[in-house]
């Protein structure tokens, strides 16, 4: 893909997530948040009210043709570990407008181990860089479900997580407002004044906010003190108030008309057996669950669009995590991303063969996509010799305790953006032009000699047998041009 004018135009920010998980990303608290809130409700109300679901089960029930990536198939009658992927659809609901095609606003896994007793629940940005579908052309993590519906949309994230869904609940945001008014609304006290959209709140009043003064109440941020911590501080309280009406046995809900009403909002594959299954064997595991957070990200703001990048090696981490919850073993698969996104090569060295300053992806002697590592280490040391197996070693991220960004060695001798204010409205997508022909390369700069040793043009460039990129097994070449939303 050929961006002439990426230089000049795309700058990007590397963040890491410290002990204390105090995100240091300007205004990005993605990985916590309203998605949070409205998952839990969900997912709780569904298992609190299954045997209800009998009747109306047939009216949400759809099943989605995925990718197995289990062995055998799980029990959940017999309490396996399951993963459970829940999808907030973006139609406009919250602010009471009508978009023609929804979009993943909310994209959580919800890992449950009921004989451990323990439960997760990770949040997955929506702008994740990541692979669509069954194939190798990257994109936002929430255009799978925009361009292919839940099926991409769950194989986009079981090949970027590289774990199993085994089941899905798929909400309209209209949804969440429908089951807070089906409770009779939720009881909260307000530790502040404020105004949100309309809605106002006085501190230390007390009051039943409805569905819709619900997600006002735990939207604001700007106006509060703590900022972001405050917002999570009511969203907290928010989560807590509606558990607490869920689990409590004396609470009546009007749950026929929030079943009603939900029928036109919600589509899961869990049968009427499964719903029960997991309120006898799951709730209690999911009553206290670990809140899960990427630790390392890097924002890339280009000349199509926003995009965030999760650090490989917490991808990997992120993954074992699950994997080990699931009792399944470590995970094996890495991902080559495309270095047409701004992305360091974690994995093998490019060389800037075109002589512009601009890393592209044509001068990647691997194709970008999925692979397991013992096949991509194959292929590298087939291009690259011994030597290239050493790369990903010498490449590892460091992170400045000053500043808390994540560096990677070899970002010193990658061409480099010029500074500039970040501009973080999306472009139209940029139109693919021909590849200029192969010319001496500009010199790069002297990587330090504790680096990977520095090889040549023509040595980055050698394809295996048969020409060209190295591409994944079975998969479909990268040639989408990336696009803004």
């Amino acid at each position: 893909m050929k961006q002439s004018s990426i230089q000049e135009n795309r700058r990007s920010y590397r963040h890491h997530q410290p002990d204390d998980n105090k995100n240091k990303g300007k205004g990005k608290k993605i990985f916590k948040g309203l998605g949070l809130v409205l998952g839990i409700i969900v997912v709780v109300f569904i298992i609190r009210l299954a045997f209800n679901f009998f009747n109306f089960s047939g009216a949400i029930y759809q099943n989605v043709d995925r990718e197995n990536m289990r062995d055998s198939r799980i029990s959940l009658k017999d309490g396996d570990p399951v993963n459970i992927l829940l999808e907030g659809i973006d139609n406009g609901a919250l602010m009471y407008e009508n978009v023609k095609d929804g979009r993943s606003d909310v994209m959580m896994v919800i890992t449950i181990n009921p004989k451990e007793g323990k439960s997760t629940i990770l949040s997955l940005p929506r702008d994740t860089l990541a692979p669509q579908g069954k194939t190798n052309d990257f994109n936002k993590l929430n255009h799978a479900y925009m361009n292919g519906g839940m099926e991409d949309s769950i194989n986009s994230i079981q090949r970027f997580l590289d774990v199993p869904i085994d089941h899905y609940v798929e909400v309209n945001m209209q949804g969440f407002i429908v089951i807070i008014d089906g409770m009779g609304g939720i009881e909260i006290t307000s530790p502040m004044t404020f105004e949100q959209d309309g809605v106002s709140f006085t501190e230390g009043e007390t009051r039943t906010l409805s569905g819709k003064e619900a997600m006002m109440y735990v939207r604001m941020r700007k106006m509060d003190p703590e900022g972001d911590i405050g917002r999570q501080k009511r969203q907290q309280q928010l989560v807590q108030a509606v558990i607490d009406r869920l689990l409590s046995m004396d609470t009546v809900f009007n749950y026929e008309e929030i079943l009603n009403t939900l029928g036109d909002n919600l589509r899961t594959d869990l049968r009427p057996n499964d719903m029960l299954a997991l309120q006898q064997n799951y709730l209690q595991a999911l009553k206290n669950p670990i809140h899960l957070v990427f630790d390392d990200w890097l924002d890339l703001n280009l000349t199509f669009g926003w995009y965030l990048a999760i650090e490989e090696e917490d991808r990997i981490r992120m993954s074992n995590r699950i994997r080990a919850l699931l009792e399944l073993e470590p995970t094996q698969s890495a991902i080559v991303y495309p270095v047409s996104f701004n992305i360091p090569s974690v994995y093998f060295p490019v060389s800037d063969l075109n002589g512009n300053g601009i890393l592209e992806d044509e001068e990647m002697a691997i194709k970008p996509g999925v692979y397991e590592k013992d096949k991509l280490d194959r292929l590298i040391e087939k291009e690259f010799g011994e030597e290239g197996l050493n790369y990903e070693a010498q490449n590892q991220p460091q992170v400045d305790d000053a500043s808390g960004d994540t560096v990677r060695p070899s970002e010193n001798g990658l061409p480099q953006a010029e500074s500039q204010q970040p501009a973080y409205q999306p472009q139209a997508p940029v139109s693919p032009t021909p590849a200029p022909q192969p010319q001496a390369p500009a010199p790069l700069p002297q990587a330090p000699a504790s680096q990977a040793p520095a090889l040549g043009p023509n040595q980055a460039q050698q394809p295996a047998a048969g020409g060209g990129a190295l591409a994944p097994e079975n998969t479909v070449p990268a040639q989408q041009v990336p696009g803004s939303y």
